[in-house]
């Protein structure tokens, strides 16, 4: 097994987390709402699939700009629509801020992950500390909200505050690795399993937790 290998699945290992963490989260909303766990299910077969899926098309496709695109803008487009559904607006409210924040502090591993890409020069070294010291400065912002909110309550500013990290993260990294990184060529399977996974599903949490924070703010 090589080093490439090995960090292929550290990707896919941390992603998997990350699924894990989401269907907590999920759980916990369900529960809240007085709702049945079948939905979990539903939702891990759902992002399992969608993961198995990415990882295979990796494997025999190039992917270029215009599919990392379409793999970060469909599914944000979907989970924003799926707010028009009753039953799905009424979970997604139903989650804490303080869950919101921790599933934005898992970004600290996927900025080390960035970081690490360095032993595959895969990856400019500005965009690489770009993106990995963004990321886990999004991270460690979710962390500090987390514990505000644990100990004083949901405030306005610590969530506002702690999304605009990780959203100005975002806006700074995803069109500069979009339109000046990448370009036409092709991109690297060791680290686009991130964009065309993880980033549309935190981006998706940025959405969820800033539309209903005025619902859960306290005093």
């Amino acid at each position: 097994m090589n080093d490439i290998t090995i960090f292929i699945g550290s990707i896919l290992f941390l992603e998997i987390i990350f699924i894990g963490a989401i269907l907590f989260v999920l759980a916990q909303a369900l529960k809240k709402i007085g709702r049945g766990l079948k939905s979990v299910f539903v939702v891990a077969i759902i992002l399992l699939l969608w993961l198995t899926g990415i990882t295979i098309f990796n494997f025999t496709t190039e992917v270029f700009t215009k599919e990392l695109l379409l793999a970060v803008v469909i599914p944000v487009i979907l989970g924003v629509l799926l707010l028009l559904w009753k039953p799905y607006k009424e979970v997604i409210k139903a989650i804490p801020q303080a869950h919101y924040m921790k599933l934005q502090a898992l970004r600290i591993l996927f900025g080390v992950l960035f970081l690490l890409e360095a032993f595959f020069s895969v990856l400019p070294t500005w965009f690489r500390n770009l993106a990995g010291f963004g990321d886990i400065a999004a991270g460690i912002a979710g962390s500090f909200a987390f514990i505000l909110i644990v100990r004083f309550g949901v405030k306005q500013w610590q969530v506002i505050a702690a999304n605009s990290i990780g959203i100005l993260d975002f806006i700074t990294v995803l069109p500069l690795g979009l339109f000046v990184v990448v370009v036409d060529a092709p991109v690297e399977l060791t680290i686009n399993l991130i964009p065309l996974f993880a980033v549309p599903l935190f981006i998706l949490q940025h959405i969820y937790s800033l539309t209903y924070l005025k619902a859960q703010q306290s005093g």
